[in-house]
C-alpha cells in the first residue's frame, strides 16, 4: 500500500510525541525503508535519536533529510541545535 510509510511516519511521531522515543526509532526507520527519500521520516527520526542520546546517529540522519530536500526548516533548525 503506497501510504503505508506515511502511517508509520505518523505513528513514529506519536510514539515520539509520548517519549517512547525506541518504538519511534523502529516505527521511522521502517518507513524510511519503505521509502528512501522521505525527508520528514528523517528528521523524526534524527529527533528520535537525539532523544535518545545518540546525537551522532542524529546528525547524520538530520544531514540525510536536508541532502533529499534541501532548505527542510525542521532538519537545519534541530541540526543547528545539536552544535550549539
Amino acid at each position: 500500500c503506497p501510504t503505508h510509510y506515511r502511517a508509520l511516519k505518523l505513528l513514529g511521531s506519536a510514539l515520539f510525541g509520548v517519549g517512547e522515543y525506541s518504538a519511534a526509532v523502529k516505527a521511522l526507520e521502517e518507513a524510511i525503508s519503505m521509502k528512501p527519500d522521505y525527508a520528514d521520516a528523517h528528521c523524526d527520526l534524527a529527533s528520535s535519536l537525539h532523544a535518545l542520546g545518540e546525537d551522532e546517529g542524529a546528525v547524520e540522519v538530520f544531514q540525510r533529510a536536508i541532502d533529499l530536500k534541501p532548505g527542510h526548516v525542521d532538519a537545519l533548525y534541530n541540526l543547528g541545535g545539536l552544535y550549539m
